[in-house]
Parts: C-alpha cells; structure tokens; sequence
C-alpha cells in the first residue's frame, strides 16, 4: 500500500505538539554550559539511548550494570553489553556521517549491520542484507510482507523519506510514519527494532531536532521504553494502516519526543547541571570514599570556575604547596579520568564525567530529576 501523510485537525493535541516540537527546530538551545561539558552530556544521553532500545527488545541489562561493566579493566564481554555497544557504535556512526549522506537503502543497511555485529540470539546471519525468509513478529498478528515484496516496499519507503515536504507540519508525521512502516514491512531477519530506532533518531538529526555539532540535546527513542507494551500496542494498532489509526500512532509518537525534549532542555543550562548534578556528585563519590577530601575540593573547584589551572589549583590546600605536589595531583586526577586538558597538551583542565567513578552518580543525579527515561537499577 503507498504510504501517505493523513492532515491532522488543525486545532487537536497532534498538531500542537507538532507546533512546540517546531520550535526546537534549527533553534541552539540557549545553552550556558560548555562545549565539554556538552559532549559529556550527549555521551550519557547515547550510553542512555542505547540501554533503552536494547531493553524494549528484552535485554534485561540496566544502566549501572552497563556502566560498572564498561569500567572493570576486565569486562565480561556477554553479548547483552555487545548489543548495547553495537548501539553506542551506531549512534556515534549516524553522528559522524548523517550530515552528508543520504538516508537510503545502503544507509539503512549498514546501520543494520553494526547492531547486530557479533551477536549470535540477536544476530542475523545476513547482516546488512534483507530478509530472505517469512517471518512472524512476536505478541503481533500482523504478518509482514514477504521476502519477494520487501525490497519494493523498502524503495518506496526511502522514496518517501526524502521526499520534499509540501507543509512544514509533515516532517514530523513522516518520521513518525516511517518508523511504524519500517516495523511493519520488518525488512531484517533480525534487529528491526533497533534499527529503527537509530533510523528515527537519523531523520530527526537529518531535520535537526538533534545534533551532533550543536548544543541541542535529545533523547529521542529511549522515552518509549519507560512503557515497552504501551509502545507496541500503538505500533500494533496502526498495523491496518487506517488513517485515523496512523493518527493515534503519530500522536503517541510525537508527545513522547516532546516529554523527551522537554526533560533535555534542562541540560542546557550550565547552573542546573552544575548544582543539581555535578557537585552532588562529588559529594557522593567522597561519602563513598571514592575520592579524598582533597580531591573533592579540587573538582569542585574545577567545576566552579568551568576550567582551571594550576595556580588555581593550588589555592585548595590550607597551606603553601609547592608546584610539584600539585602537579602530581593533577596527573593523578588526570590518570584516574577525573580531570583532563580542555585542548591537547594545554594546562587548563575541566572536569570529566564519563568513563569514570563519577558517571553513576551523575546518572543517579539525573534519574533523582526524571530526566531518564528509565530507572538507573532497574
């Protein structure tokens, strides 16, 4: 059936969501954080993005399990963390190439393949192929097309994909649309959930609700794994591809991107992270003895005054310190992953928050303020 955008009422739910989500749109945030601390954020928001998408589709590992595995010097690679990196590799993949490719059928292939990359339950023997056998979506009586049909109907999707819009509101309802119609015609023998999930995330950098070189910040798939059954139910019920019924799909779809926008907008703002999540953080690490009092006072310090250098380094000690010692606590801070330089080989360091002790707090901070969609430990 060719795939069409249904006109939603003009004065409904939809299209307001719609109008506040357009807002967003080829809009910097007013982002009083910096760049790193921006770069920090967004690798949460992947670590997060990716947890989620695994978990809709069973893999039952949570986000500090992920992140006390990432950081063992010796991790248990089980392939419930290799699905998870498989994601975290395709999102970094969409970031670096999304803004000079275009989304086709190569485009969506690959993206298939590197999330189901050595993996063997949640594999696919033809990665980076279609399917070439029947297959039965599961808990769905929609039976998807067959093999002979996929590779028309996979054109036809692109086709509409870069179709030029005809209103401003459809670009929205297109990536909505896309994402049911991807589920349904299930193109792979295996990863479609996921795949489309990272398509979704793709268009929505593609129409620059999201960036990868731009303060905006969006989780925009992981809201639908707070309600896995609420999420497959509305898929499900657009299965008959009845307009009003793709309408309800689109409404669901788009307010959950707009809770998700909303929540994110938070973190753009250099005060909130610093006092809501960063220095909570530090105090918890210290209360947990994961850094002595001395150290906490130079984070702090570091996160006070956004970067920092030696000499300001050394005014947190109650005495006179020599240069030495207090270079010798830098390059222990800096070992330990907790400070480093803001451009190669300078002296001004900032803090870091990602791949160290401090990353479960951070996320406990933000989990506190129901800024993920899914619990930390559960």
């Amino acid at each position: 059936m060719s795939i069409t955008i249904p006109t939603p009422k003009p004065r409904s739910e939809l299209m307001d969501n719609i109008i506040k989500l357009e807002r967003f749109r080829n809009r910097p945030l007013t982002f009083t954080a910096n760049q790193w601390d921006f770069l920090q954020l967004k690798s949460i928001f992947h670590l997060v993005e990716a947890v989620a998408s695994a978990r809709i589709e069973g893999n039952h590992t949570t986000i500090i399990e992920y992140i006390q595995s990432s950081l063992d010097p010796e991790p248990i690679m089980d392939e419930r963390f290799v699905e998870i990196q498989n994601l975290l590799r395709t999102l970094e993949f969409i970031d670096d190439t999304i803004n000079e490719t275009e989304i086709n059928g190569q485009y969506l292939r690959e993206i298939q393949s590197i999330v189901v990359e050595d993996l063997s339950d949640e594999g696919d023997r033809n990665a980076g192929a279609y399917r070439d056998h029947p297959i039965k979506i599961s808990h769905s009586k929609h039976q998807p097309p067959y093999p002979a049909d996929i590779r028309d109907q996979m054109d036809e999707l692109i086709d509409f994909i870069n179709a030029p819009r005809i209103h401003e509101y459809e670009d929205l309802l297109k990536v909505a649309i896309t994402h049911h119609r991807f589920v349904w015609i299930h193109p792979f023998g295996n990863g479609n959930g996921r795949t489309v999930r990272m398509l979704t995330y793709a268009m929505l950098c593609k129409q620059q609700f999201t960036s990868s070189d731009e303060f905006r910040l969006f989780n925009p798939t992981a809201v639908f794994s707070s309600n896995r059954n609420r999420y497959y139910d509305m898929l499900e019920l657009a299965d008959d591809l009845k307009n009003p019924h793709i309408l309800s799909w689109c409404d669901y779809f788009i307010a959950s991107l707009l809770s998700e926008l909303e929540k994110s907008n938070l973190l753009s703002q250099r005060n909130f992270i610093k006092d809501n999540l960063i220095l909570p953080a530090i105090n918890q690490a210290q209360t947990h003895n994961l850094v002595g009092a001395q150290d906490a006072e130079i984070l702090k310090l570091v996160v006070q005054l956004g970067a920092a250098k030696a000499k300001d380094i050394a005014t947190t000690w109650r005495k006179p310190v020599g240069s030495v010692n207090v270079s010798k606590r830098i390059a222990s801070l800096k070992q330990r992953k907790l400070l480093e330089t803001t451009v190669p080989s300078g002296r001004e360091y900032h803090l870091r928050y990602t791949g160290n002790i401090l990353t479960y707090y951070i996320m406990s901070q933000m989990n506190a303020h129901n800024l993920l969609p899914i619990p930390i430990d559960a």
